[in-house]
């Protein structure tokens, strides 16, 4: 909720190659030409991505304000392994050190959340925030909530805070699973308002 940022950087690492061959075979024609026709790759890109060197290129974006990144690696795993990896996207983001990590059960419940908490940092960027001034990405509802329903003088104040931004993350997934990006909410966290489903439309 906080770390998705359309309107001022994208950065998608939308093709990540896992290929299942020896180092020195090459890869097929077909992702050579992908890479050079619709990302803009160099030939001397595309070898690099071939010898095993991570490449990353700017793409155009049809607003100023963003950004677009597209990265492709070659990766020494087979892709069904890197499929098992991915399907474990928590067990990794623990190994690297993500604080807070966690799957949600099918269906989702609230209480999947429950172990996830606001540090300090985040804390006060939700007390300072006000509609189209706000350093944590927040739609209006959300922003109304913690306005209305945190009196920060109060003991609680945290834990009240932290339950808000779980029922308001929650919220958020459930009106994505049952409409779609259509249903997604807009941020208010800056002067002009950034609706998610028109920036997922762009990408």
């Amino acid at each position: 909720m906080r770390t998705i940022s359309p309107p001022i950087l994208s950065l998608l690492l939308l093709a990540l190659f896992a290929i299942a061959a020896p180092a020195a075979q090459q890869p097929p024609d077909a992702m050579h030409q992908f890479l050079r026709d619709h990302m803009g790759f160099s030939p001397a890109d595309v070898a690099s991505v071939v010898a095993g060197r991570a490449v990353a290129r700017q793409m155009k974006t049809p607003d100023p304000i963003d950004v677009n990144i597209f990265g492709a690696v070659r990766l020494g795993a087979s892709a069904d392994a890197f499929v098992q990896q991915v399907r474990q996207i928590d067990t990794y983001e623990r190994r690297i050190g993500i604080i807070s990590v966690g799957k949600f059960q099918n269906p989702p419940q609230l209480s999947d959340l429950d172990g996830l908490t606001l540090d300090r940092d985040e804390l006060a960027e939700i007390r300072a925030c006000r509609p189209g001034d706000c350093d944590a990405q927040l739609p209006p509802q959300a922003i109304a909530r913690f306005q209305a329903q945190v009196d920060w003088r109060a003991p609680g104040a945290n834990q009240v805070t932290d339950r808000i931004f779980r029922e308001e993350l929650f919220n958020l997934l459930t009106s994505y699973r049952a409409g779609g990006h259509a249903a997604l909410a807009a941020y208010d966290d800056r002067p002009r308002s950034a609706s998610l489903a028109a920036e997922f439309h762009l990408l």
